[in-house]
């Protein structure tokens, strides 16, 4: 991150239950006919295509719509909607949806009053003027209300070509959580792990600023925050707003710092195996973390601080609960990709410059199959699980306090920090020096319902646990998932050793020492 700090997000953002109607007289100042750019259903069945059509009956605007936008729209897509807009007279743009919505409506909004041939455009280049735009997002993921990008699919160099231009900022965007009820489960989660990539690349950009790194930080806490909903496919409104506003901020931090490596590897994935934007991003995720942190550690711990993580195998693990299983698709050929990603203007935005094979190396490790084959050579102690009770033999053990801040995200965990006594051998061999720290997390079995019964236990479904020392007894924390409840009491060492013995070690022991 450099001393000098630039930031500029001209977009009005105003958010809230129904504020799409509270603020129908925002409307008045863009003009009197919209273009109303959709996407092919969702805005009909999440009610925000009534909402707006109701904000603009009420200023007496007409309305002309143009839906059935695709998902990662191309160009021959924004050129009919700029023709439709003209024939029609319309003097502003409403876009109604998710990201390939507002995206094509942003270059609907500048060909209107622009001649630019495709491919000039596809070029990358941009007109002097454009309409107005409004944005009502039904996504949390893009954050493109707060942006002036726009992706287009281009077929011709087989990927995504980001247009970039100050006059594609919204003059205008409207937030309301509500429109996510109905979202699929899949789209909640790609999208958030598409928010989730935003935030985490302004972090590791060249082109950081403390700006940016408290808006992406505050993002990455929000998403955290909502792990557990994401995992069970089931979003609380607390997190549904949660989420609509960290991906609006992880707008507004790639609106200043621009993305990296991560979303130039994440289009061929998209392109050629027409894998979801957020879910290729997530899938890379993690081991590009890993690449990035062999040259900068500090960058990669930034973000896992952010995200409440201690460590990419426990980033690796919350994200494959996330977006399910991620098998080699058919066809996969990383030297290709690896090539395309290395030609792409995102490379110069990496704090960590990235080498070929370190990028080819983070597509050959990224789904199930490498991770598998990455861990398969390793002993049980630094596999991705072990049981605790083979290396930490109860009696060398003593708990010492947990930092709350530091508590890891995701259903049912128990955090566990461990001192070992001076007579400490394992249980099992360990590969290398070690200093006898280690965090461990307990799932739901039937030997830790025991601990606990009756109301106390069905309230807390999707409950964290959290053990802090008390000389000779622990103070327990029990919480549920979505931190709106939380009860305290005291256990017994017995107890303890029970959590003890149904603890399973995540990752290696070096990577979990605080």
């Amino acid at each position: 991150m450099s001393a000098e700090m630039k930031f500029h997000c001209p977009t009005k953002i105003l958010s809230g239950p129904d504020c799409v109607k509270k603020n129908a007289a925002e409307f008045k100042k863009f003009g009197t006919r919209a273009l109303v750019v959709t996407g092919s259903s969702s805005a009909k069945l999440n009610g925000s295509l009534d909402d707006s059509m109701a904000a603009l009956s009420l200023n007496e605007q007409e309305a002309v719509l143009f839906e059935g936008v695709p998902a990662n729209p191309g160009p021959e897509c924004v050129y009919a909607g700029a023709a439709r807009a003209k024939q029609e007279g319309c003097d502003f743009v409403l876009a109604i949806g998710g990201g390939s919505a507002i995206d094509a409506a942003k270059l609907i909004a500048m060909l209107a009053v622009s001649n630019i041939p495709e491919e000039d455009l596809m070029a990358g280049q941009t007109g002097g003027s454009c309409l107005p735009l409004v944005c009502v997002p039904t996504t949390a993921g893009t954050g493109s209300e707060s942006t002036q990008y726009s992706i287009l699919t281009n077929h011709e160099s087989e990927t995504k070509t980001g247009i970039a231009s100050p006059l594609l900022f919204p003059r205008l965007a409207l937030l309301d959580s509500k429109y996510l009820e109905s979202a699929p489960r899949t789209v909640l989660a790609h999208t958030a792990v598409d928010s989730m990539s935003h935030s985490i690349e302004g972090l590791i950009s060249a082109r950081a600023s403390d700006a940016t790194d408290a808006l992406a930080s505050k993002g990455l806490r929000l998403i955290s925050e909502c792990i557990d909903g994401l995992i069970r496919g089931k979003l609380s409104s607390v997190q549904r707003d949660r989420l609509m506003t960290a991906s609006t901020l992880g707008g507004m931090v790639i609106a200043n710092t621009g993305t990296t490596a991560l979303h130039a590897m994440g289009y061929s994935l998209t392109y050629y195996h027409g894998i979801d934007h957020g879910r290729a991003n997530g899938i890379l995720l993690p081991s590009w973390l890993d690449a990035v942190a062999k040259t900068k550690p500090e960058l990669t711990y930034k973000v896992l601080e952010a995200l409440r993580m201690r460590g990419t195998a426990e980033l690796r693990q919350t994200l494959k609960e996330i977006l399910g299983p991620s098998p080699v698709p058919e066809g996969f050929d990383p030297e290709k990709y690896a090539a395309k990603a290395m030609a792409s203007k995102n490379i110069a935005n990496c704090a960590a410059k990235p080498t070929l094979s370190e990028v080819i190396e983070t597509f050959k490790t990224s789904f199930d199959e490498g991770n598998a084959a990455q861990e398969s050579g390793r002993p049980a102690a630094n596999g991705n699980s072990a049981p605790l009770a083979s290396i930490l033999p109860a009696e060398t053990v003593r708990l010492i306090p947990y930092r709350f801040r530091d508590v890891p995200k995701g259903p049912t965990e128990v955090p566990l920090e461990i001192r070992l006594s001076e007579n400490f051998k394992p249980g099992i061999p360990l590969p290398r020096a070690w200093d006898g720290r280690v965090f461990g997390y307990v799932r739901d079995n039937d030997e830790l319902k025991k601990l606990f019964s009756g109301k106390m236990a069905e309230g807390y479904a999707h409950r964290r646990i959290y053990l802090n020392d008390m000389e000779e007894n622990f103070r327990l924390t029990l919480e549920s998932g979505s931190g709106e409840h939380e009860s305290i009491f005291a256990v017994a060492s017995s107890d303890v050793r029970t959590l003890l013995r149904n603890c399973r070690v995540q990752g290696e022991p070096q990577d979990l020492i605080e």
